[in-house]
Order: C-alpha cells, then structure tokens, then sequence
C-alpha cells in the first residue's frame, strides 16, 4: 500500500539539528546534543543509531511551554 501524497506534502518536515538550533535561537546547535543528554530539550527523534531529527511543531509547542 503506497502512502498518499496529499498527507505527507501536508506533513512538516523534520529538522536537522542546526535548523532547530536557529528556530530555537542557539548560538551553539551542540547545546541541543547536551539537552538530549540531560534530557531536558525539545522532544527529537532518533533514525538510526546516531541520526537526530526535530519536528517543526513539536518544537514550536514546546517554545511556548517553556515562554509559559
């Protein structure tokens, strides 16, 4: 079964941990290396052993939890 196209052109795209970085306003994108590892940053998801990938949304939710 194929996946519809519709969805996933609606669906944001994953970020790379510099463009999270810059959403975020980091100077530096390895804070979010020791957030992870403090578990203390915005949720992220692991592809593979070592590749990281931030949804758009889900950081901009927790933006404004933290504005909060």
């Amino acid at each position: 079964m194929s996946a519809n196209p519709t969805a996933l052109a609606n669906k944001a795209p994953l970020l790379d941990q510099t463009a999270t970085a810059l959403m975020i306003g980091l100077l530096n994108p390895r804070t979010l290396c020791e957030w992870r590892r403090r578990r203390c940053g915005p949720p992220y998801r692991k592809l593979g052993k070592r590749l990281v990938r931030y949804d758009q949304a889900e950081v901009a939710a927790w933006m404004q939890r933290k504005e909060a």
